[in-house]
């Protein structure tokens, strides 16, 4: 509409142009037009110096010799991050190496990584100073500014929204290779179109000696069917075979956190275990730091239960498990209300 009306209003200017400037009363739209133009543009500063900011601290932060640091965005935050040393994602040709880090905007699109590839590391905020919202969503609204799917308008009064980047550390090398749906329409000069993404990647695996292997899938049997004192012990049998095995960790602290029978359930004890778990798994597996989350709950520490648990969701989301990741809002649900997790939840090892 807006093309349409602009002409419409041009030519009603036109035929009235010497009244218009006669009378001073028909200038006054101008007044809050400028000022709301004036609003957007500062926003809009706000916003680009905001991602200035961001590039430029966690470039100087986690940049290192031998060492790259990927990001995922466009716009202003991709100008600054090439500017300050970072390079952009490349879902035909980047090749991850261990120790490279991934920095990743919330808000927007992004490339999935592995299953198991990169672990958590921290999530940095950015607040922008403005009265006016652009891109996203804050306490007042949503706007879209610069994308429909950020908001339903394109801006609207109210602060713009805290800017969030997680921030991850590769663990196994990742080689992308995917190539376009469309290569026919790329070579005439079209936009490359991408259905899937694919890359090569050497996974981790922490199931342990084929004994404890064995004595972890005998606990799993003794839970099913409602033995929970025999599977605490079978599970304790298996960590005296190997105190640092993850899997039995994890699993152990679920049951701690999560047991049908209350008195069967020791808070502190599963954080412990949880605790170890996902520092031995590099907090890559958003699974066990479920279990932490859920340990957390049961001490009473809720505040920690939801912050372990909105890490579980992020890094979940950024490893392309979206399953999970709708599991863990359910979770995050439950600690708001003061809520610990049910028996219900089968307990989450990886397979």
């Amino acid at each position: 509409m807006v093309p349409s009306v602009a002409i419409l209003l041009v030519r009603r200017l036109e035929a009235t142009r010497n009244n218009f400037i006669a009378d001073g009363r028909r200038l006054w739209p101008l007044i809050p037009s400028a000022a709301i133009a004036l609003g957007i543009a500062a926003a809009d500063c706000q916003l680009a110096d905001s991602a200035r900011t961001a590039a430029e601290q966690m470039t100087a932060k986690y940049k290192s010799a031998g060492h790259t640091v990927w990001f995922e965005g466009h716009g202003a935050f991709q100008y600054y991050m090439e500017k300050f040393g970072g390079l952009p994602m490349d879902v035909e040709q980047s090749l991850l190496q261990p120790g490279d880090t991934v920095v990743v905007p919330v808000i927007g699109t992004f490339t999935t990584l592995p299953p198991g590839s990169a672990g958590w590391v921290e999530q940095l905020q950015y607040a922008p100073a403005s009265w006016m919202n652009l891109m996203g969503r804050s306490e007042k609204g949503a706007a879209g500014f610069y994308g429909a799917n950020l908001g339903p308008v394109p801006f609207h009064f109210g602060e713009l929204p805290v800017q969030l980047y997680d921030v991850v550390k590769v663990f196994s090398p990742v080689q992308y290779n995917t190539r376009p749906a469309n290569p026919r329409a790329v070579r005439a000069g079209d936009v490359p179109s991408y259905t899937d993404t694919s890359f090569r990647a050497e996974f981790m695996t922490f199931g342990g000696q084929p004994e404890i292997v064995n004595q972890v899938q005998l606990a799993a049997q003794l839970e099913q069917e409602g033995k929970i004192e025999a599977a605490i012990q079978q599970y304790h049998n298996a960590l005296r075979l190997d105190s640092n095995n993850p899997v039995v960790l994890n699993d152990l602290a679920w049951i701690l956190a999560t047991a049908a029978k209350p008195e069967l359930r020791q808070g502190e004890e599963a954080v412990q275990l949880a605790a170890r778990a996902v520092k031995q798994t590099d907090y890559r597996q958003p699974i066990f730091i479920m279990t932490l989350a859920a340990a957390y709950a049961q001490a009473g520490q809720f505040a920690q239960a939801r912050e372990m648990a909105q890490t579980a969701r992020e890094i979940a989301l950024i490893t392309n498990q979206n399953e999970m990741a709708a599991d863990i809002v359910k979770m995050l649900n439950l600690y708001a209300s003061g809520k610990t997790v049910d028996a219900v939840y089968s307990s989450p090892a990886p397979k």
